[in-house]
């Protein structure tokens, strides 16, 4: 049976991560379970780390002091339920494993190429407040760099490639980085 210890673990876990859930909360909302033991047996048969960590969250955090209560008794809202130490854990892991993996794969940035580097060092210089048009961008190329390039090729060949890197555009203003 799992303690107080572990139901904090997992709620802390589904707080922190709330997009890693959406799918789990969809599946319980569409499923149209008859009861709370039917979706938990659905997700412990599978093993879906999503779904068990989202049934412990919602379901036996509904009232934390009560879920306590409930545990420090041994029963956890119905007799039906028992989320067992090694199934919490389990999910508990898997999750943590899937969430670092889709973190770090979101900060892997794509390399760029020489002109757009060149852009991103400009822009990397700007004040918060200021921002470089495709124009202003076209001419500092050519005066600082010698390159010459039309507004349309940065546009579409190098600009896209900043997107990544925190690259932020208002119309009639121009472009510029976002602090990340």
């Amino acid at each position: 049976m799992m303690d107080e210890k572990q139901l904090a673990e997992v709620i802390k876990f589904v707080k922190a991560n709330p997009e890693a859930f959406k799918e789990a909360e969809k599946w319980y909302k569409e499923a149209d379970f008859l009861s709370k033991k039917d979706a938990w047996d659905e997700s412990v048969v599978f093993n879906d780390w999503d779904k068990i960590l989202f049934l412990v969250n919602n379901f036996f955090s509904e009232d934390y002091e009560e879920a306590c209560f409930m545990l420090y008794l041994g029963i956890i809202y119905t007799n039906d339920i028992h989320p067992t130490d090694k199934i919490i854990e389990v999910a508990l892991k898997k999750g943590e494993k899937a969430v670092k993996a889709e973190k770090t794969t979101l900060d892997i940035k794509p390399p760029l190429g020489e002109i757009a580097t060149l852009i991103y060092e400009k822009l990397k210089t700007l004040p918060e407040h200021k921002a470089m048009n495709l124009p202003q961008i076209a001419q500092w190329l050519n005066d600082k760099h010698e390159i010459n390039i039309d507004e349309n090729t940065i546009r579409t060949n190098h600009i896209p490639q900043l997107q990544p890197y925190g690259l932020y555009h208002k119309k009639r203003i121009g472009y510029c980085l976002r602090q990340q």
